[in-house]
């Protein structure tokens, strides 16, 4: 490859601005040797932007699935909530019948209750 000096940019500047028509071919040819080079380029800049628009959009899918799922779980708490205060009062109701009708101490009453509830 040629080195390009200061004397040939020169020469090269000054015959362009004195003929338009040079100036012209040599822009036509410095685009045709880099035209694949410009060419990939551009097109890799809209397939890249094409692909940054649809995974955005994924995002925004994945997004509204974890707000959904969030509503979800949070709903799932309130009831799981609901249902272990009406289990406590459930159990605390079998423990004070199981007392009064066994008339033990806790501790055997709590035994007897597991026992009950596994039989």
């Amino acid at each position: 490859m040629m080195a390009i000096t200061e004397e040939l940019k020169a020469a090269l500047i000054e015959e362009i601005n004195e003929d338009a028509a040079f100036g012209y071919d040599l822009f036509r040819a410095i685009i045709r040797g880099a035209e694949d080079r410009i060419a990939t380029a551009a097109y890799l800049d809209q397939a890249l932007a094409r692909q940054s628009e649809e995974i955005n959009e994924r995002f925004k899918q994945v997004d509204r699935r974890f707000e959904q799922v969030d509503q979800r779980l949070d709903q799932l708490d309130l009831r799981i909530e609901s249902v272990k205060e009406e289990l406590k009062h459930f159990i605390d109701r079998k423990l004070g019948y199981i007392g009064s009708r066994w008339g033990e101490d806790i501790e055997s009453t709590y035994r007897n209750f597991a026992q009950t509830i596994v039989t």
